[in-house]
């Protein structure tokens, strides 16, 4: 199974970066820490060749043989007729102390030395030094080792030293000091490269939400001009689209407003004249034809007006909306049904708009399905409004081509049930307008459901059962 990456690019930005960084420093802190420990362990060769050699000299070789009594510099001397190894042992370590006690004491004959990984326990008349001692108290790591040095000197005799050496090693990864720095390291990257990523795709979300607004107003405030040079020409192409898309709209509008106003002086003689017209049958069919044609007008408009853009938005109860909808169609005997709070279901909206929605949506389950049951009910920080009937249904190629501009489904929703065709497409503008959206679904009973859900302007309070027996009918 392949991993998923996150959605976001903040996210997938944060996640690289951190991934590269974290790569890039743990090499760095290996190479660090190699370097580091190869330093210490030429460091700590020579100043154990130096130990050995100071301690020779105080001790007055290679002329005569003085022993000091505390033996200060950590340093077990003894002057033998022997050597207290055979043959050199090459090491890294050995070599090294090797070369600086060469250096320090030309006057050697012959030098051997030897890297022992155990250490002895002390001898009467041998000593450890003072840090030596604290270091095998506090058993830091790495442990000591004993380095065997055997110096010939010009009369022959061998001067035996022995002196503990602390061979640097470099840290284990899973140390508790490691993973403290390192997960520093990381916290520390982490919040700069969120504070960058974030910067860099600030754009993209303003963007985003500018495409938001232009989508529900075409007359919503425009991108604002600022920040990187990228930036500044991404808003500026947003501003000039949504400049042409506005003069776009504004013509075409004006263009349906003169074309509604040049038709309404003969359809006004039209119906005049109609009045007069015998016999009583054709003339109501005619008038009938003229208030659907003036209806359409009117409608198609409204539509390409997008009246929904232009009315105020204030705070408004969509309980008291639908029960308002249910009693004004149940008084005129339709049979509308409502279950759901009676009040309380605050939204932010524009009352003439959503009113016009929501008749909509009845209008066209009782043309459609002979009732409407409507519904509210809390989702999230949302209302969802239903609104079912009990009519033939769509196909599911139909259910969301429906909502198209003058689109009309099949036979049973067709021309011969009257409408515009733009009642579902209002029903979008409005609810996008709102930031809500509407779909439609066939019932498993038989019938369409339409949905409706609208943001809440503050959080839906818990919602008792509907008294009554859950509603208002019609």
């Amino acid at each position: 199974m392949r991993p998923r990456w996150p959605g976001g690019i903040l996210a997938r930005s944060l996640l690289a970066l951190s991934l590269a960084l974290g790569v890039a420093a743990l090499l760095a802190f290996l190479l660090y820490e190699r370097s580091r420990a190869e330093a210490l362990f030429a460091f700590e060769a020579a100043r154990t060749a130096d130990r050995i050699a100071d301690q020779m000299l105080l001790s007055g070789l290679p002329d005569h043989y003085r022993p000091l009594p505390a033996e200060p510099l950590g340093v077990t001397l003894r002057l033998e007729a022997a050597p207290r190894l055979g043959a050199e042992l090459p090491g890294g370590f050995a070599m090294l102390a090797a070369q600086g006690i060469a250096a320090r004491l030309p006057w050697a004959a012959e030098l051997r030395a030897r890297l022992d990984n155990t250490i002895p326990a002390p001898e009467a008349g041998r000593s450890f030094g003072r840090a030596e001692q604290l270091a095998l108290l506090k058993r830091r790591p790495p442990p000591p080792r004993l380095l065997v040095v055997a110096l010939r000197l010009p009369d022959g005799r061998w001067a035996n030293a022995e002196a503990m050496a602390f061979t640097a090693a470099p840290p284990a990864l899973w140390e508790p000091r490691f993973l403290a720095a390192f997960g520093l390291l990381a916290l520390a990257t982490a919040l700069i490269l969120a504070g960058v990523v974030a910067a860099a795709t600030r754009p993209l979300r303003q963007v985003a939400q500018a495409a938001e607004r232009l989508g529900a107003d075409l007359n919503a405030l425009p991108m604002n001009e600022a920040g990187a040079r990228e930036a500044r020409a991404t808003a500026q192409a947003f501003n000039r689209m949504q400049d042409r898309l506005r003069d776009f709209v504004a013509g075409r509008t004006r263009l349906l407003a003169a074309i509604s106003h040049d038709l309404r002086t003969p359809l006004t003689r039209a119906r005049i004249r109609a009045e007069t017209m015998e016999p009583l049958a054709e003339r109501a069919a005619l008038l009938a034809d003229l208030a659907r044609l003036e209806a359409m007008l009117a409608t198609t408009l409204a539509f390409a007006r997008g009246d929904v853009a232009r009315e105020p938005r204030r705070l408004l109860d969509l309980a008291v909306l639908l029960g308002d909808v249910v009693e004004e169609r149940a008084e005129i005997g339709e049979a509308v049904r409502y279950v759901g709070p009676e009040r309380g279901a605050v939204v932010l909206g524009a009352p003439a708009a959503l009113r016009r929605a929501l008749e909509n949506l009845v209008s066209n389950a009782l043309t459609h399905g002979g009732d409407a049951r409507l519904a509210l009910a809390a989702a999230g920080a949302a209302w969802r409004v239903t609104v079912e009937d009990d009519g033939p249904g769509l196909p599911e190629a139909e259910l969301e081509r429906v909502f198209e501009p003058f689109h009309r489904g099949d036979a049973a929703r067709g021309a011969e049930s009257g409408g515009t065709g733009l009642g579902l497409a209002i029903v979008r503008d409005v609810a996008a307008a709102h930031g809500g959206r509407i779909w439609l679904e066939n019932r498993a009973a038989g019938g369409l459901c339409a949905v409706l859900v609208l943001p809440a302007a503050c959080p839906p309070p818990p919602l008792s059962p509907p008294a009554h027996g859950g509603g208002r009918a019609g």
